[in-house]
């Protein structure tokens, strides 16, 4: 279980208040054991003083001590089934310990005189000790189940706050109690209602905003390809490829920021992205040392990746080589080094000092090698830009 858990620190919390209640509990056993025995050993001293000078044991006595003498009836009964635990000799007289049906009794004898005694408190004397051990443990645990069945739904509810960041839908109830984790879980739960709505219908409105805006454009392109005017033509497709290449990139932000796109991991041989990309920008070739070098992702995102940064580089740059070293892959390029950090050029919308391009390109890339759990990073040497990704 993980250390930092609540659960662990109340099993900890529990488990130690329980050990120290048994410690407690046999501490105050071998007290109270210690205490009677004592106890008894000072009464019998005050009996063994008096028999010292007289034969008798006064009834007064015996009710200071709270001692009675066995009835000379039942002397043989007891004598002759009983276990004798200890003897014992002052004075001339003989103290002999009987212990018969979890009682204890005083054999004593002075020359021709004997007594049985036995002492009221003759009970177990730690009979409340443990009867308080008892109801304080059954207490103890009862509080500890109380409280792991109150917080059973933050396990519940953990779960369902991973779920509904992936996009997920949630299976959790309302619950009908006023303690803390019955309020957060029901804010959790009316939160991922009002979420899920305006998920849906952000997904309807950049739905119906990619339609729109594509019927013209595709209109656009069609007009553009009419016109007789050389200028006018080149001009047009320019604008209209620059807004689809714009639409393009939105929509593949828009799906992957949103976080609903699962993942297909596979073992990828590099080689093939570099193809894919290659096809995808109508590049010939690139010059590289990738063999049969295999990378695990998702090929449809990783194919974004890598056209995104040989794009990059064919814009920003020249010369362009891919080349990879234990388990690090770099896309170099001859030019100028980036004014800021790489952190600047992968948010949304941040041109790299260039007129073309809308800025998307390295922050999708960013938000790509996130998912696949990659390491994305810039460094400027020998003149030249390693965009780098480590895997």
């Amino acid at each position: 279980m993980n250390k930092e858990s609540i659960f662990f620190k109340i099993n900890l919390l529990f488990g130690g208040a329980l050990v120290a209640v048994i410690i407690a509990y046999f501490l105050m056993l071998d007290y109270e054991i210690k205490k009677q025995k004592k106890e008894r050993i000072k009464n019998l001293n005050f009996i063994l003083q008096e028999l010292k000078h007289s034969n008798q044991i006064s009834q007064d006595l015996l009710d200071v001590i709270d001692a009675k003498i066995v009835p000379q009836i039942l002397y043989k009964d007891i004598l002759k089934s009983a276990k004798r635990s200890f003897k014992r000799f002052k004075y001339g007289i003989a103290i002999v310990s009987i212990k018969k049906e979890n009682k204890e009794f005083f054999f004593i004898r002075k020359g021709k005189s004997k007594f049985i005694i036995y002492f009221n408190k003759n009970h177990n004397p730690q009979i409340y000790t443990t009867i308080f051990f008892i109801i304080f443990t059954t207490f103890l645990i009862i509080i500890y189940i109380i409280l792991r069945k109150n917080l059973k739904p933050l396990l519940i509810l953990e779960s369902e706050i991973i779920n509904h960041s992936l996009g997920k839908d949630i299976n959790i109830k309302k619950i009908d109690e006023k303690n803390e984790v019955a309020r957060i879980n029901n804010a959790f739960l009316e939160y991922a209602k009002k979420t899920k709505d305006l998920r849906n219908a952000r997904r309807l409105f950049i739905r119906n905003i990619f339609h729109e805006l594509n019927t013209p454009v595709t209109k656009g392109k069609l007009l553009a390809e009419v016109t007789d005017d050389k200028k006018t033509k080149n001009m047009l497709n320019s604008i209209f490829n620059r807004l689809s290449n714009l639409l393009s990139d939105l929509a593949q932000m828009e799906q992957i920021v949103s976080k609903e796109y699962n993942l297909k991991i596979s073992k990828i041989p590099i080689i093939e992205l570099i193809d894919q990309a290659k096809d995808l920008l109508y590049i010939n070739d690139i010059k590289h040392n990738i063999t049969n070098e295999v990378i695990e992702g998702d090929f449809k995102l990783l194919s974004i990746v890598f056209k995104n940064l040989i794009d990059n580089a064919k814009k920003y740059g020249q010369d362009l080589e891919i080349l990879i070293d234990n388990r690090v892959i770099c896309f170099i390029s001859k030019g100028k080094k980036l004014k800021n950090d790489l952190s600047y050029y992968t948010r949304p919308f941040t041109k790299n000092g260039q007129k073309s391009g809308f800025g998307l390109g390295l922050y999708i890339t960013n938000e790509i090698l996130n998912m696949h759990k990659m390491r994305f990073f810039y460094k400027f040497k020998d003149e030249k830009n390693y965009f780098c990704i480590e895997f």
